[in-house]
């Protein structure tokens, strides 16, 4: 869902800009999915202990 966000954004730009606007896109994804696992890891610890 945000990456489609992300496109579609992307789309109103010069075209030489959106590589950039891409790659940030990737970037907090990236970030985010990183987040989310971090919290799975976390909550795993707490129900195991």
């Amino acid at each position: 869902m945000i990456a489609d966000s992300a496109n579609q954004q992307s789309v109103t730009f010069p075209q030489e800009a959106t590589p950039i606007f891409d790659l940030v896109a990737k970037m907090v994804l990236r970030k985010r999915t990183e987040d989310e696992n971090d919290l799975d890891r976390e909550a795993g610890l707490a129900t195991s202990a």
